[in-house]
């Protein structure tokens, strides 16, 4: 064989390869530039907050079971206003000890002391798919508030008062953006069979815990 030829084969082979490697290093560090533009889908970010609507699913069932009923919707201070939403008294209930010491029901939410924790909201009140619309200290959690819910203001409801069957009714749903401080004792309002305010109820979803009307 011609050493020539062998040689020019050789170095054909060889200038291919280099071609060959500069496309795959140049598409490497295009895809490298297009990768952080990618957005996770939401689909992929539904799991945590299915998970969230579990957490307090079962954070209120453990309040009943220990306190033989619900939690109320909020509880009133010495000026008869409401002082303390459902989701302060549950907070022994979703494994947060220290939030719960620290929160003092002898002052408003946002009194002194207790507005100073509405920076620290647990993960469980947020939705990570509505972090783009809620602010750190709003939660996407709220109870369906009402004279026929198991949420009739400040008075506590047990689950042998649920007639209609815990499956049929609300008791929490996830809103986009409730615009309601997670400490705040403000939900939504159930009003001839409407939930008030219309707060983007087109992505409200239900807890997997459904108890919430009395008859």
């Amino acid at each position: 064989m011609d050493h020539a030829n062998l040689d020019s084969r050789k170095s054909g082979i060889g200038e291919r390869a280099l071609a060959v490697l500069a496309v795959v290093l140049i598409l490497g560090w295009l895809i490298s530039l297009v990768l952080p533009m990618v957005h996770v889908p939401t689909s992929r970010r539904r799991p945590p907050c299915k998970n969230n609507l579990k957490l307090i699913g079962l954070a209120l069932h453990h309040y009943h079971d220990h306190y033989l009923c619900f939690p109320p919707a909020y509880v009133p201070g010495s000026d008869g206003k409401p002082w303390h939403s459902w989701r302060a008294l549950i907070l022994p209930f979703l494994d947060q000890p220290d939030l719960a010491k620290e929160y003092r029901f002898d002052e408003p939410w946002n009194g002194p002391n207790n507005s100073r924790l509405l920076s620290r909201c647990p993960d469980v009140f947020h939705c990570p798919s509505a972090k783009s619309t809620t602010s750190a200290n709003r939660t996407n959690y709220v109870a369906v508030v009402g004279p026929e819910t198991v949420w009739p203001g400040s008075d506590r409801v047990s689950i042998g008062e649920i007639t209609d069957g815990t499956s049929n009714t609300v008791l929490v749903v996830e809103v986009r953006d409730a615009g309601i401080p997670w400490l705040a004792p403000d939900d939504l309002s159930s009003r001839r069979g409407w939930l008030s305010p219309p707060i983007h109820l087109d992505d409200a979803r239900p807890a997997p815990i459904r108890a919430a009307r009395k008859s």
